[in-house]
């Protein structure tokens, strides 16, 4: 103890300790590193802000390393002055401390997010420096160890690249975030690496946990695919919209929501109540996609409405985003789209909150929906109010939803196609059922009526029609046989007028058919023979 004490004992360790260049040369540049990050807190937050924080950090750059390097050395000098620890030299001090101390404590402060992946990090590293020193101290950590570790980031690099898609294999700013990305993974020091579920999701999954609080290991990574885009949120404000493809996360930064730029189909069931008062359900089927046309031909109180409503829009005349591809869009839309709906704070059990911006849109069609089926009596749901040729109810009651849809879906950036209830759906059970069923079919009964009684009536004005045709057509066959038979001859016999007015009938029963025609003719032809047998016997 008296030993320990001794001021010349404390000079000899200082004078070790720093005897090297490169200790000094070290302890120089963290200096350095921590005046110049002073300089970018001060103009960014002034003095009032980070002071403490700065404090820490020069701590730890500087107070934690020049108490190793000293402990270190003192323990190492004293260990050599007795023969049983003769052996323990301030180089096996110093590398025992380093890979008992900071492996462990990798190991800790990232278990949350990698569990022992950042422990086997550190030991690697160090494990790849001790053989530098090895070899020949400083030397060989300059010209073994550094080189192998260059070699190990180089294919981290490369590496990177080929794990991660890429949306511009030629961006440079692209590649570097991938490497920066991966870079932090095997620290264990990540930000969250998000995953669209599915070509059709709403929603995001987060394959690789992180924490996007601290102010290192960004960026985090977001993957979608081709037709979709992601809205990203700080805090609880909405933030901008990226992709597709693969996006970077910053700071605080995270995904709230996936936004599918293909045309979207929904059909939705829905509650309605009719204008007499009478409950129904009703099946609406919606069509539209984030609007990609052009909104600079419209004209000014149009554009003038739309911004008054949606200040945003004023950046989204036309799309900007993912120009020359399949799907273009302007952030601007997506922002209002995503606006529409609040963003709720993540929790431990759900990664990203549920907000579904196609919901929205339905949401919006099924309350025109219903107000437009409240302004219809029951009947008028199949009745059109304006009655012509080809009219159909369903067809007013879709122009009136979608026109009324129309206006409101433009303030948030959605272009819709179609809106119309394809279907009303009814409880087997249900009382309106049976009532309806019942009214049916007495309206049918009413009208299979109706046609009989129409088709009686009708038969037998036609036989009416037919009597007392046949009976005008038999008198004036009558007088013009009667009326023939005086201009030849006035004195004729009675049986050659009667012969001649048969003559007439027979050749009128010959225009029409059927068995009667058959009959009748025979019994002319009985009468003819009996009027010349008659006739022979009077001459």
């Amino acid at each position: 103890m008296e030993e320990s004490s001794d001021p010349s004992f404390w000079q000899e360790v200082i004078r070790n300790a720093f005897l090297e260049p490169v200790v000094i040369a070290l302890l120089f540049v963290l200096f350095v590193y921590w005046i110049y990050k002073s300089i970018v807190n001060y103009r960014e937050n002034g003095i009032s802000r980070g002071t403490y924080f700065n404090i820490i950090i020069l701590i730890f750059l500087l107070v934690i390393p020049i108490s190793f390097i000293l402990l270190t050395e003192a323990i190492a000098l004293k260990a050599s002055q007795f023969s049983s620890t003769s052996y323990m030299t301030v180089g096996v001090f110093r590398w025992g401390t380093l890979f008992g101390v900071l492996c462990p404590l990798a190991t800790i402060m990232t278990y949350k997010y990698s569990k022992f992946k950042s422990g086997l990090t550190m030991f690697w590293h160090l494990f790849t420096l001790l053989i530098g020193w090895l070899r020949g101290e400083w030397l060989g950590i300059i010209f073994v160890s550094f080189p192998i570790l260059a070699i190990f980031y180089f294919l981290l690099f490369h590496h990177a690249q080929i794990v991660f898609p890429a949306s511009n294999p030629e961006s440079k700013e692209e590649k570097n975030n991938k490497f920066r990305a991966m870079f932090w993974y095997i620290w264990g020091a990540q930000y969250p690496f998000w995953v669209a579920e599915s070509s059709a999701t709403r929603s995001v999954a987060k394959r690789v946990d992180g924490n996007y609080f601290k102010d290192f290991g960004h960026p985090g990574i977001v993957w979608m695919y081709s037709h979709q885009v992601v809205g990203q949120s700080v805090g609880v404000e909405f933030n901008n919209a990226d992709g597709p493809g693969i996006t970077f996360v910053e700071q605080y930064e995270r995904p709230i929501a996936i936004v599918d730029l293909r045309t979207q189909l929904r059909p939705t069931l829905f509650d309605a109540i009719t204008k007499d008062g009478i409950q129904i359900k009703a099946v609406v089927f919606v069509s539209f996609k984030i609007d990609q046309d052009d909104w600079s031909e419209w004209d000014k109180e149009t554009r003038h409405r739309i911004w008054r409503v949606a200040p945003i829009l004023q950046d989204g005349l036309k799309p900007d985003e993912n120009i020359g591809s399949s799907y273009p869009y302007s952030a601007a839309r997506i922002h209002a789209v995503l606006s529409t709906s609040s963003i709720s704070s993540p929790t431990d059990d759900e990664a990203t909150p549920n907000i579904y911006w196609d919901e929205i849109v339905v949401q919006r069609v099924v309350k025109e929906a219903r107000l437009v089926l409240s302004e219809r009596t029951f009947d008028e749901l199949w009745v059109p109010k304006k009655d012509s040729r080809g009219a159909s109810a369903l067809d007013e009651i879709a122009g009136d939803i979608k026109d009324r849809s129309i206006p409101y879906l433009r303030e948030i950036g959605v272009q819709l196609f179609a809106s119309r209830v394809v279907n009303f759906v009814f409880e087997e059970d249900s009382p309106l059922r049976k009532q309806l069923i019942t009214t049916w079919i007495s309206s049918w009964e009413q009208r299979i009526n109706s046609i009989k009684l129409d088709g009686k009536t009708a038969a037998e004005r036609l036989r009416s029609q037919a009597r007392t045709s046949a009976k005008a057509t038999f008198l004036a066959s009558v007088a013009e046989s009667l009326a023939r038979a005086r201009n030849v001859n006035g004195d004729l016999p009675k049986q050659v007028v009667a012969l001649n007015f048969i003559a007439t009938l027979k050749g009128l029963l010959q225009t029409t058919n059927g068995e009667d025609m058959e009959q009748q003719s025979a019994k002319l032809e009985a009468w003819k023979l009996f009027m010349r047998n008659n006739r022979g016997d009077e001459s």
